[in-house]
């Protein structure tokens, strides 16, 4: 794993971290505001811990496979510089493999998600809600984490 990928994993996981706090402060936050009704117990925190380290997980499993795929039909290349006809030539040649390696990398994911997601409805450690909060916010905390970087590199 290079830094690049690990800056991303701790930015992603941090990302998680706070949306997790958010879901079980609000989660306090209603159970304060509507008294008669129990909201708020350990299962919302133990449920948006379980979403998020999901998040991060298949984060993990989306780069590396993503990473060896890519790298192993570059090392077929070694050193040496393609034209860009060689270039066109070997996607082409290794298009359909690097696509089966990626989808593969996506059932795994989808079906991991999907399997927390029952998880989370079926044992009663978890809350299910607390839980699909931090698997829907994956796509905007990666964007926060572009925006911050895009800023971070005009300064």
């Amino acid at each position: 794993m290079d830094k690049s990928l690990k800056k991303e994993i701790l930015f992603l996981s941090l990302g998680e971290a706070a949306v997790a706090i958010l879901t079980v402060l609000g989660f306090l936050a209603v159970h304060f505001i509507a008294r008669e009704r129990e909201i708020f117990d350990y299962t919302v925190v133990t449920g948006a811990a379980l979403g998020a380290v999901t998040v991060i997980i298949n984060f993990l499993i989306l780069s590396l496979s993503t990473t060896r795929a890519i790298n192993a039909y570059v090392a077929e290349i070694g050193d040496r510089v393609l034209t860009e006809e060689e270039a066109e030539e070997f996607a082409g040649t290794h298009k359909a493999k690097v696509q089966l390696a990626f989808t593969r990398s996506y059932l795994i994911r989808t079906a991991t998600t999907f399997g927390v997601l029952v998880l989370a409805f079926v044992l009663e450690w978890f809350n299910p809600i607390a839980a699909a909060i931090p698997l829907l916010m994956y796509k905007p905390v990666l964007y926060v984490i572009q925006l911050i970087k895009r800023k971070g590199g005009k300064c």
